[in-house]
């Protein structure tokens, strides 16, 4: 599996080796952590392009799991940030 940049580059999800030439110079592998973030920030900027309406029922039943986990990520890190508002107070 691979993942690409809005600036077009593939990387390898597995490796996180550049899956593009690189002409005469050496790029090391993405870092566990670089990889990891570039997959999240890819994933939320898909999701965000999906229509529920266009999506067949096994696609939706596959992706409820994700949907559900992003509301609970959601919600705990707006309750946070009212928190610390909170205390700032």
């Amino acid at each position: 599996m691979s993942i690409t940049t809005a600036g077009g580059y593939s990387y390898d999800t597995a490796t996180g080796r550049p899956l593009f030439d690189t002409k005469e110079f050496w790029l090391h592998p993405l870092t566990p952590e670089n990889l990891a973030y570039l997959i999240l920030a890819e994933g939320l900027r898909v999701a965000a392009t999906l229509k529920p309406s266009t999506l067949t029922p096994e696609e939706r039943s596959e992706l409820m799991p994700v949907a559900q986990s992003l509301i609970r990520v959601y919600n705990r890190l707006r309750e946070g940030s009212q928190h610390r508002l909170r205390e700032r107070s």
